[in-house]
């Protein structure tokens, strides 16, 4: 853990050229077809060391299993206020006029997002020899400039397509495994806002990190945000290095600016081989030709012939998009619990 002279002086340091205030509205809306639909607004207010995330969530579960599983998913409005003056969070449930308040780095230990010490950091990681399961058959990334132009909130923006394969046979079983992801990116060439953006919100983020034992410098932090995203997806795909059919990156190089919408499809397909037919003597009075006929209808049904085997299913849908940025004064009272509300104690 960090001692807490350090993270003062860490603060100071990033408060010094950076004192704007801003705000950033955005929507994702996550598609299951089987179990329903999730779909979040979020409004995100920075000024300093003080940021307030409000949110409105509504789901939509599909079928039984789906509406379980709503359940498990957050409803409503409600807000998070992040104090690192006070090192405190506040969570306020709008709907129910209540909120509670915990350390920051208590509340990121409970929830396990970090808070490392530096004997966990020099531990070395255990490393485990397992079996090869699979085996990488086809990966590729192709990126299309459609050349179409739409206006999109406040930007201008360009539209490319991303379409994405990731292809794995099973070693043991031969089955074939296919991953499809087709993307249309809307990208603004105005990025000036995208990183003046940035660079206000920078000053919380990076003094958060640090309250809660991540160490930051400006290079590992504009990788976080995205601003080396290529080198991002190169660092995370370990498994494809390993394999002659490793993706070319550089295909993401064709697009310009900075994405405002991102809406995608994902697809899976598994093809599994028949299992092998063996010559089998013929039995009495034509049992032979029934039981092959049996056989038969197992081997279809094991392979899935009449709808699974070799068919695309749409596993899931989702759009992620900016619908503002604002450089406006915020009023202090946006970082504070409304006034009336009822403080619920742990």
């Amino acid at each position: 853990m960090k001692e807490v002279s350090i993270f003062f002086l860490m603060i100071l340091l990033f408060v010094v050229n950076t004192v704007a205030d801003v705000t950033v509205q955005s929507k994702v809306k996550v598609l299951y077809p089987k179990y329903g639909t999730f779909e979040t607004t979020s409004i995100e207010s920075y000024q300093n060391l003080l940021k307030r995330e409000e949110t409105d969530n509504s789901v939509e579960g599909k079928g039984l299993l789906g509406k379980l599983i709503a359940c498990f998913f957050p409803k409503g409005k409600d807000a998070q206020i992040f104090n690192l003056e006070e090192k405190i969070l506040y969570t306020v449930d709008l709907d129910k006029e209540t909120f509670s308040k915990s350390p920051i780095v208590e509340y990121y230990e409970e929830h396990e997002y970090g808070v490392y010490s530096e004997e966990e950091a020099d531990e070395p990681e255990e490393e485990y020899e397992e079996e090869e399961q699979y085996r990488i058959i086809r990966q590729e990334i192709k990126v299309i400039d459609t050349k179409e132009k739409l206006e999109i909130n406040q930007f201008k923006t360009e539209k490319y397509q991303v379409i994405y394969i990731y292809e794995t046979e099973e070693i043991k079983t031969k089955k074939i495994h296919t991953d499809s992801l087709f993307i249309e990116i809307y990208t603004t060439l105005d990025t000036e806002i995208f990183r003046n953006s940035e660079k206000e919100k920078s000053t919380f983020n990076r003094a958060m990190l640090e309250a809660v034992g991540i160490d930051v410098d400006k290079e590992y932090y504009n990788e976080m945000i995205g601003m080396n995203w290529i080198k991002i997806f190169q660092s995370m795909d370990k498994e494809s290095q390993k394999s002659e059919y490793s993706p070319d990156y550089e295909e993401f190089e064709k697009m310009k600016g900075h994405p405002v919408l991102v809406e995608g499809t994902f697809y899976a397909k598994d093809v599994v081989p028949p299992p092998e037919e063996k010559k089998k003597k013929k039995g009495f009075g034509g049992l032979g030709g029934f039981k092959k006929k049996l056989l038969k209808s197992a081997g279809d049904a094991v392979i899935g012939k009449d709808e699974e085997s070799g068919v695309y299913k749409e596993k899931l849908a989702f759009r992620n998009e900016t619908v503002s940025i604002t450089f406006d004064k915020i009023t202090e009272d946006t970082f504070k619990v409304p006034a009336g509300f009822k403080e619920i104690k742990k």
